[in-house]
């Protein structure tokens, strides 16, 4: 199966599995701003079809984007170019796809164990995102992610984040 539909597969595979759950709140994405002290995005909190603008990223700096869901479980993080389509609730996942829908998977992973402190019981799951050099500058991109809620047991979209290559 090509890179590219895993993201939109996995999504779909996963809609049987539960009634719509339309707003899902304890899922998130974050990205690092560099050399920056500021993270752009939320780990948890209401779902918006407006993506989230995040600081540009230079080609070879790479950000740290966090995925935030239930503990111990699959997430699969996707990037594609800006799309100005409206977002897509897919039945029997959380929130709703603002990519357009044949995104490049970025990452699949697990998240950790989750921490008792946290507002949202939660674990994490990190990937290290750096353009290569020689990347065009003023290149919008977004990047979204699938994450399982722990409080609904259903999988969602995470918000999505916006920024360009620097």
């Amino acid at each position: 199966m090509r890179a590219s539909r895993l993201f939109l597969t996995a999504a779909l595979a996963a809609a049987p599995l539960a009634a719509q759950a339309s707003n899902v709140a304890d899922v998130g994405l974050t990205m690092d701003g560099g050399i920056l002290t500021v993270i752009y995005g939320q780990s948890c909190g209401p779902f918006s079809c407006t993506p989230w603008v995040a600081g540009p990223v230079a080609p070879g700096q790479p950000r740290i984007v966090v995925v935030y869901g239930a503990p111990t479980q699959v997430y699969v993080l996707a990037i594609d170019l800006f799309s100005s389509q409206p977002c897509l609730p897919i039945p029997g996942l959380g929130n709703a796809l603002i990519l357009s829908p044949q995104p490049i998977t970025l990452a699949v992973g697990v998240t950790g164990p989750g921490n008792p402190t946290s507002v949202c019981l939660q674990g994490r799951g990190a990937y290290s995102l750096s353009f290569p050099l020689g990347a065009p500058s003023g290149l919008p991109f977004q990047l979204q992610a699938l994450a399982m809620s722990a409080a609904q047991n259903v999988p969602a979209f995470t918000i999505a984040l916006q920024s360009t290559i620097q």
